[in-house]
């Protein structure tokens, strides 16, 4: 029975229905898909290539163990020092144009702050490329460890072959710098630092942006929500006038009477509570049934 009360609703109010169903709707799409001729999805594939790097030294300070050589935790501060080097300058650049990435669309998460514990950095960008678009964007994450010299390395591109470029370009260029700089330092071998990757790097994908599922979902939400509005409100709005008019009708039959003129204690307004119609009338709001 209320189920067919709200479909006659529905029907008389069906242009405030079709107005709220398009209205969701459309907040739906806009969620999905970017305005546009013709519009592009939200979601899109990104491959994630991840490799760990070991930074060491060439007489090898996990291995051996009694050496006299930098302790494990110097080193891994050098590992992070490691890390924010390859966030701006040539180095980063070297990186994307030996993976086949414009620098520009290269952008480079540095390794968190240890003093800030908890505080995820953000990604650094330069130039034009705080205009690329996340679905064409390439993103390189470092990140250490506290104690352990391990810099680890996470290539996010929009295909598995650029991420996986992108992993091994970071390896072989920071081996090239290192060596580099030990060279024109003129730094004795024993005191300088290599590296050495833990195996291949592993490719995975991940789906990002809006699911189109959500989206459905919430137009779908908005929509329901707006229906009952509708409902709601025309019920409360037709509730009050026969409200108003049972009460209007009561007051007229309280001040009728057998046609002598009224006295002075009937010219005084009758009060509600020894009204028994517009008690009937405020009983009949009270008691009548909400659709939903």
């Amino acid at each position: 029975m209320q189920l067919f009360k709200i479909l006659q609703e529905i029907k008389r109010r069906r242009i405030w229905v079709i107005v709220v169903v398009l209205i969701s709707a459309l907040i739906g799409f806009l969620l999905a898909f970017k305005p546009g001729l013709p519009p592009h999805s939200r979601q899109y594939q990104q491959a994630i290539a991840s490799a760990d790097i070991l930074i060491d030294t060439r007489n090898s300070q996990v291995v051996d163990v009694g050496g006299h050589g930098p302790e494990l935790s110097t080193l891994a501060s050098r590992a992070n020092l490691l890390g924010n080097l390859m966030v701006t300058g040539p180095l980063k650049d070297t990186i994307a144009e030996a993976a086949g990435v414009s620098p520009e669309k290269l952008a480079v998460v540095p390794p968190g702050n240890a003093e800030e514990p908890g505080v995820a950095p953000a990604p650094v960008e330069t130039g034009r490329g705080v205009n690329v678009p996340k679905s064409e964007r390439s993103t390189l994450t470092f990140s250490t460890d506290d104690t352990l010299p391990i810099l680890h390395v996470v290539a996010e591109a929009p295909d598995s072959e650029t991420a996986r470029e992108l992993a091994l370009a970071t390896v072989v260029n920071l081996r090239k710098y290192l060596a580099a700089v030990a060279t024109t330092q003129r730094i004795p071998a024993a005191r300088q630092l290599v590296v050495r990757q833990f195996g291949s790097p592993t490719v995975t994908t991940a789906t990002r942006g809006v699911a189109h599922s959500l989206a459905f979902g919430v137009a779908l939400i908005l929509a329901l929500i707006g229906c009952a509005a509708v409902v709601g409100g025309s019920w409360f709005a037709r509730s009050w006038k026969q409200f108003a008019k049972e009460e209007a009708e009561a007051g007229g039959n309280g001040k009728g009477g057998d046609g002598d003129a009224p006295s002075a204690d009937d010219a005084t307004p009758a009060d509600d509570a020894s009204n028994p119609a517009a008690q009937k009338a405020r009983a009949a709001l009270l008691t009548r049934s909400w659709p939903l």
